[in-house]
């Protein structure tokens, strides 16, 4: 069923509908598995519009997503041209993340509208609400018992005065799971939370579980027939009771 579906949403049919039935047939332990497919319009891509983006342009926008409008060179050589629900999901993804590193925290596709534009294609229409925008009033990190806040600070990009970026706080999260787990904390997470902080600010809260210390108490080499043990130990960068890297 998934791979008949997927077939089809190459081919640019997004709406196509497939179940399928059963039925015992005459000779014992077998069944008969019918497919009951409703294909649907194709849905090639006309026409891409927004609505309520007053902050950032049109183009930004489609320059970010996967989809693109028709073209014939594009239908020939692969999907980008051809509508499906996966591809449709990403994009609005895309369109979010712009808004939310360009400070609007709570940008959101509320809306996407496919209007008919005759037997093969399809106009799509994005709304959006884009909110306000915001500055980071504060940043704070919690948790954090075995290094301290001085030790992590210099290396986040969330900075308080300058305007909020999701991205820059996805990778603040991923340079202290990192900062963590290269000293022995491979269990280390980090989770962060945006908070209202008054008029046109946030507040961002980096909360840390920081797990145990973990040691390499033994290296196990196995299925090495021609290579000796020791050749290979003196090409690993860590060795027992080294922290786990």
């Amino acid at each position: 069923q998934a791979k008949i579906r997927e077939r089809y949403e190459k081919q640019g049919f997004s709406d196509v509908s497939i179940v399928y039935q059963t039925e015992p047939m005459s000779e014992a332990g077998f069944t008969r598995v019918t497919y009951v497919i409703t294909e649907g319009a194709r849905g090639l891509v006309r026409s891409i519009n927004f609505e309520g983006n007053s902050a950032v342009k049109a183009s930004t926008l489609r320059g970010k997503m996967g989809l693109k409008e028709k073209a014939i060179w594009r239908v020939w050589r692969g999907k980008s041209g051809r509508l499906s629900d996966e591809a449709l999901n990403t994009d609005v993804k895309a369109i979010e993340a712009v808004y939310h590193d360009a400070g609007y925290v709570y940008g959101k596709v509320v809306e996407v509208r496919r209007e008919a534009a005759g037997s093969d294609y399809v106009d799509l229409t994005f709304v959006i609400n884009e909110g306000e925008k915001y500055d980071v009033g504060d940043v704070s990190i919690e948790g954090n018992t075995i290094f301290t806040t001085d030790e992590l600070r210099p290396a986040l990009k969330t900075v308080t005065g300058f305007a909020y970026s999701g991205s820059d706080v996805k990778d603040d999260e991923k340079m202290i799971n990192d900062y963590y787990g290269s000293r022995g904390y491979a269990d280390a997470r980090v989770d962060a939370s945006v908070i209202p902080g008054g008029a046109g600010k946030v507040n961002v809260i980096y909360r840390i579980a920081e797990g145990q210390k973990s040691m390499i108490r033994k290296v196990n080499i196995t299925g090495n027939t021609i290579t000796q043990d020791h050749v290979i130990r003196r090409e690993l960068p860590f060795s027992p009771g080294e922290e786990l890297n």
